[in-house]
């Protein structure tokens, strides 16, 4: 009798691909041209006039990487407040790292005075922005109520301030790399028309 011995062999093959696509896109919500409130400084007087533009990198539908306001002041007292929307519309979570008014980091609420235009600085609600999250910063331009208006002279005053957003690494900290860094600025030039003669302030 014979004994027959079969050979089985399989042969597996595993073929696979992998890809990476992310999006980095941090910005201001262009469409908020109106979100400011403009106060007069004097009961009866004229409101300051104010506009708020938006430009630079266009990151993904309306949200753009520079923000521009301006401020006409009539009056002292005048003021008008900014609130800009800051919104993270890539695909990866992102985190506010630090904020610098004119080239100087600030970690709170700030408040510059430059000639007669006082500048308040909110910092935003906050600093984590997952994927189609947003927070919102307020700004403020005030012509200083003990300024006192004695001629027809125009000052012009202006600032800056950078935001800087970093890719957020899921443990409270950050990963600053070239490709997960963007920087969001905005400056405003303010003007006082001051009337000639005299007003108390």
């Amino acid at each position: 009798m014979g004994i027959a011995y079969a050979a089985f062999a399989s042969n597996l093959t595993i073929t696979g691909s992998g890809s990476v696509s992310s999006n980095w896109c941090i910005g201001f919500d262009s469409t908020r041209t109106n979100d400011y409130q403009a106060t007069a400084g004097k009961q009866g007087g004229t409101t300051p006039t104010g506009s708020m533009s938006f430009d630079g990198q266009v990151c993904s539908n309306n949200y753009k990487t520079n923000a521009s306001l301006n401020a006409s002041f009539i009056q002292p007292g005048d003021k008008i407040e900014y609130t800009l929307t800051i919104g993270n519309k890539g695909t990866l979570a992102a985190a506010i790292e630090s904020i610098n008014v004119d080239n100087q980091s600030v970690t709170s609420d700030t408040t510059i005075t430059k000639g007669n235009i006082k500048y308040i600085i909110e910092m935003p609600e906050t600093t984590s922005l997952a994927v189609n999250a947003t927070t919102t910063m307020k700004v403020t331009a005030m012509f200083q109520n003990d300024t006192e208006v004695t001629s027809s002279t125009n000052e012009q005053q202006s600032i800056s301030i950078s935001i800087n957003a970093v890719q957020d690494d899921g443990n409270g900290g950050f990963t600053p790399t070239p490709t997960s860094f963007t920087g969001t600025i905005y400056r405003w030039n303010t003007t006082r028309l001051a009337n000639k003669g005299s007003s108390a302030a």
